[in-house]
């Protein structure tokens, strides 16, 4: 408790009698101490937000799927909007624990590759998890 209040992760919000002896402190958790990425890699669409610790979003921003386009640029392309979505919301890039990535199955979470998706052509076995782990400095996590 006492190092999540020292990272300015929670607060005490008050006391609560429990009866006899000392009353118990309340803790709250402080929203904009840190912040998570979400990208959701669609067919059609691909959305990032910037969620607060509570999972509210902070920030939003979607583009269309580029269709034809080789997946080197793809993921660079991605890597380079997250960096957009953190830049454009002003939170500060060390609050920022990391990102969820979701994609059209099959994935392998364990190896962060999207093993080639139906909707997706030319995506298979592509190490997703890595390349925007390098590509954006933020740890990640892949799931379907």
């Amino acid at each position: 408790t006492r190092r999540l209040l020292d990272q300015g992760v929670a607060r005490e919000s008050g006391k609560q009698s429990t009866g006899s002896g000392k009353p118990r402190t309340l803790l709250q958790v402080t929203p904009g101490a840190r912040y998570a990425i979400g990208v959701h890699l669609d067919p059609a669409v691909i959305t990032y937000v910037l969620l607060d610790l509570l999972g509210t979003v902070v920030a939003r921003r979607s583009e269309p799927t580029p269709r034809g386009v080789h997946t080197e640029a793809l993921l660079a392309g991605m890597a380079a909007s997250v960096g957009a979505l953190v830049a454009d919301s002003g939170v500060d890039r060390d609050r920022v624990l990391g990102l969820g990535i979701a994609a059209p199955g099959p994935v392998d979470p364990v190896a962060g590759l999207v093993i080639d998706p139906p909707e997706l052509p030319g995506w298979g076995s592509v190490p997703l998890r890595e390349r925007l782990e390098a590509d954006t400095g933020f740890p990640a996590l892949l799931d379907k």
